[in-house]
């Protein structure tokens, strides 16, 4: 499911952070600053020494949280294995809705997330054995899960006061000797990593801070992400079910339980405090607070574990079944089925992220501006009446936020493929989200420059759709008041590259691009 299609989706929201980065600076310049838009830093220098050796790509953009997503469903279940006995944290990790589209996402949460839960687990686990071999992997876990994302430099830091605490009751003088060092190399890497951005650059981070606090209409919406399900009453029973596991978890391994629950305390306080912008929503906050998902998953892990272990006898067998029907159960009630059901090229959208009553009840009002839809254009009805997947959209202009973005909605009632074709360079402006895509040295299959050499000989699409005034199209979507641009130059151009129009009306004018389209039946 973290594979499945992903070299086909489009890069919407904050996934356009790094690459602009990795234009606009120097490798110097990407280690000295957060940047306006807040990109992480190692994600985009690595982005910026792919551009002219391999360039940037449908895979190559994603890879790094990929890879990092297969360690994180490998590592972590074993290295947990002692606290909980069971196979089920591993069978959790893997059919969990948030860590699958994080895995996706290009975005370094991914990375960052298991660079602080293995970080804590070696802890644990030297603590356990009282083995100081464990310092060499939490030490740089430590030093760069900040680095790549700030949210996890306060439940680290909550996890390493709680073991200074205790190695200086440590029997050992070796084994208290290798925390000081393991603390202070710690201390040593957050200043080479973190001070030049912070000394040169903190404006930036009181620039993303926003007004807004928490809100407690957020939580349930947060329980329904880190949950994976998309009923409220479910998702009750398994928070009730995971602090059932927490006890258990505490009892059994007191060490494990307190660390992850004081790093899961200390990044919601911290989340809290700083109230990054757009918080009030739950798909920001739980980026922030990733360490509650990680408590919960080892929670209901150890809740599901000793729920095996009291069948004894004849009963142990069924029990285990009745785990894995569980895990089976847990999948289809969340939102993977549904999505899953869609094209690939929008399911990082973020209409299908802030909440899951969208896979139930198909409501996309949880993130940001309200997407009501004011209909769809007639073009989109004979499209729907073709065969799905048998033709390609090139879609033109477009938004890279998604809640200016109501294409999704488009593909999922037409069931036709997308691309997107970028008109600044026609149109004589710049535009958010577009960029000369040789500056890249472009390898995506879904971006097209129009007015370029090359047009169209990755997306080989078969209509470019061009959209006259997205106001009028959907007035209802108050995010796109405002949002008209004079597509004259556009529309004149392509006039003159490829003829007249085959479909047109008030609201759009599709243009064939090749032979075959033209045949296409588009009358509605």
């Amino acid at each position: 499911m973290r594979f499945w299609e992903v070299g086909g989706a489009i890069l919407i929201d904050d996934e356009f952070h790094a690459i602009g980065a990795a234009q606009s600076y120097t490798f110097l310049g990407l280690f000295t600053h957060f940047g306006e838009a807040d990109h992480c830093i190692p994600l985009a220098m690595w982005y910026k020494f792919l551009i002219p050796w391999a360039g940037l790509g449908d895979w190559s953009v994603r890879l790094p949280m990929l890879l990092s997503s297969l360690v994180f469903c490998a590592a972590v279940p074993l290295l947990v294995y002692p606290a909980v006995r069971s196979s089920a944290l591993g069978w959790l990790i893997a059919i969990a809705p948030y860590h699958i589209f994080y895995s996706r996402y290009a975005r370094p949460y991914s990375i960052a997330f298991l660079l602080g839960f293995l970080s804590v687990l070696a802890l644990w686990r030297a603590i356990r054995s009282a083995d100081r071999r464990w310092f060499c992997l939490a030490a740089p876990c430590a030093i760069l899960a900040p680095w790549f994302n700030l949210s996890f430099l306060p439940p680290l830091a909550a996890a390493g006061a709680a073991v200074s605490v205790w190695a200086c009751t440590a029997r050992g003088r070796a084994l208290r000797a290798a925390w000081a060092a393991s603390f202070f190399t710690v201390l040593g890497g957050w200043c080479v990593l973190l001070l030049p951005p912070l000394l040169t650059d903190s404006a930036a981070l009181y620039v993303k801070a926003g007004p807004k606090l928490v809100v407690a209409a957020a939580l349930p919406w947060l329980m329904e992400l880190f949950t994976g399900v998309c009923d409220l009453r479910l998702g009750v029973l398994l928070v009730a079910a995971a602090a059932f596991g927490l006890f258990v978890l505490l009892r059994r391994e007191p060490w494990l339980g307190l660390l992850l629950t004081l790093a899961a305390g200390a990044q919601f306080t911290a989340s809290l405090a700083t109230h990054p912008d757009n918080i009030v929503t739950a798909a920001m906050l739980g980026r922030y607070t990733l360490f509650i998902h990680a408590l919960f998953l080892v929670s209901l892990a150890a809740a599901a574990a000793r729920a095996v272990e009291a069948c004894t006898g004849r009963l142990r067998k069924p029990a285990v079944a009745a785990l894995a029907l569980l895990c089976l159960g847990l999948f289809r009630a969340g939102p993977l089925p549904r999505l899953l059901e869609l094209r690939p090229e929008w399911r990082s959208h973020g209409a299908f992220q802030g909440g899951y009553a969208w896979a139930k009840e198909g409501d996309f009002s949880r993130y940001g501006e309200k997407f009501r839809l004011k209909g769809f254009p007639p073009f989109y009805s004979a499209l729907k009446k073709l065969p799905p997947g048998s033709v390609k959209l090139l879609e033109a202009p477009w938004h890279y936020a998604s809640w200016l973005n109501p294409l999704p909605f488009y593909q999922a009632y037409h069931r036709q493929k997308n691309a997107i074709a970028f008109v600044g360079k026609v149109a004589g402006r710049g535009r958010g989200g577009e960029w000369p895509l040789e500056n890249i040295n472009s390898r995506f299959s879904y971006f097209e420059e129009l007015g370029s050499a090359g047009f169209n000989t990755r997306a080989r699409a078969d209509l470019l759709v061009i959209h006259k005034s997205w106001p009028a199209e959907q007035p209802d979507m108050p995010g796109l008041a405002g949002e008209s641009e004079d597509m004259t130059r556009v529309l004149s151009f392509c006039r003159a590259r490829y003829g007249p129009p085959s479909y047109e009306d008030a609201l759009l004018s599709v243009f064939p691009l090749t032979a075959a389209a033209r045949a296409l039946p588009l009358a509605p």
